[in-house]
């Protein structure tokens, strides 16, 4: 009888760790063979990059490089260009590179997510910032990244009216940054009040009204040049 249950128990391990994984449960623990977070590599995080095969005045091309991530098939890379917010998206790969053609002197985030056939989850990287350098003398002063919104998060119901706003940026120049914070209803485009334009803290609380949809984004300013945060929407109760 214990050599039945002990067969028993076998089998249906051999099932949970062949099926895909049940409703969204799997984990490292549930499931050794959900696929682990992928570490970029190459071009590294808020730094310039040189082109690879310079294929014009314009373009040129970037082998993005990433460790293996244990448990992983296969592979997709997303990167978006933060001024004009054109994406590119790159899926199924089975190596840890992937060359891609960018507009040269242009701001770039990127990130890898890893993917295993047998399991339902995965596992999204860090988002890394770069520069792709433009011709030589092309830039004098760059533009800072993108900010990153920290909170709230996107789709998040808020019990309260005080809201606290917070974001990250970084500049390769290592210019002081100002920063405005567009709040509203309509878009995240309205022109914010002045409390919350030429703030030099990456945090801020407002007051705003219970029971609405807000939409929000961080412009950050070097003095000479401005980017703008994707924008997040989130609801008050």
């Amino acid at each position: 009888m214990r050599k039945l249950i002990n067969l028993t128990l076998l089998a249906l391990l051999f099932v949970a760790c062949t099926n895909d994984c049940p409703d969204g449960l799997c984990d490292t623990e549930a499931c050794p063979f959900c696929p682990d977070v992928a570490v970029l590599i190459y071009p590294k995080n808020n730094q310039a990059c040189e082109p690879g095969v310079i294929i014009s005045e314009t373009t040129a091309t970037v082998i993005l490089e990433w460790e293996h991530a244990n448990d992983a098939d296969t592979y997709q890379v997303t990167i978006t260009n933060q001024y004009n917010g054109k994406t590119q998206k790159f899926s199924n790969l089975i190596t840890n590179t992937q060359e891609v053609i960018l507009e040269r002197g242009q701001a770039y985030s990127w990130s890898v997510t890893s993917f295993n056939q047998r399991a339902n989850i995965t596992k999204i990287s860090t988002i890394y910032q770069f520069y792709l350098q433009g011709k030589e003398g092309g830039i004098v002063n760059y533009a800072p990244f993108a900010p990153t919104l920290l909170t709230p998060e996107s789709g998040e119901i808020i019990d309260a009216i005080k809201v606290y706003f917070s974001w990250r940026a970084t500049d390769l120049d290592g210019d002081d940054l100002t920063y405005k914070l567009y709040v509203d209803s309509v878009d995240g485009k309205q022109t914010p009040p002045s409390i919350q334009q030429n703030l030099l803290q990456t945090y801020l609380t407002i007051d705003l009204e219970s029971g609405k949809d807000y939409y929000f984004r961080v412009e950050a300013s070097d003095g000479k040049n401005t980017s703008s945060s994707i924008t997040r929407s989130f609801s008050t109760k």
